[in-house]
């Protein structure tokens, strides 16, 4: 007796997927890519931003946070991480950027408002 092939078990649709179907469907000027999990402006490329918040606890969004932030930009990291994450100090160390970390609660929301 044979196993049934993964290919023929029904799955739902995938939500994060979904959101490139949609992008490919907009018509509309302007739209904005979901999608990538990077921001692409009109030309193509990547920004770099002076303040980047970590607030989901995934690997994958520190590794964002640390392409994304600007030289002597600050990433403030505020998700809680349940695995270990990689600081790549090899690409950071020239940058001069600041890392703050600490759960967000009543001391934390205010210094982030003030590094936006």
């Amino acid at each position: 007796m044979s196993l049934p092939s993964l290919a023929r078990i029904p799955a739902p649709p995938d939500p994060i997927l979904g959101l490139a179907e949609a992008f490919r469907n907009d018509t509309r000027d302007g739209k904005i890519n979901l999608s990538s999990g990077v921001f692409v402006d009109e030309t193509g490329r990547t920004p770099v931003l002076d303040t980047v918040i970590e607030a989901v606890g995934l690997p994958t969004t520190f590794e964002l946070c640390q392409q994304l932030v600007a030289p002597g930009g600050t990433i403030a990291n505020i998700g809680v991480h349940g695995t270990q994450v990689n600081l790549h100090l090899e690409s950071l160390w020239s940058r001069n950027i600041t890392i703050t970390t600490r759960l967000v609660d009543t001391v934390s929301t205010p210094m982030l408002l003030n590094i936006l």
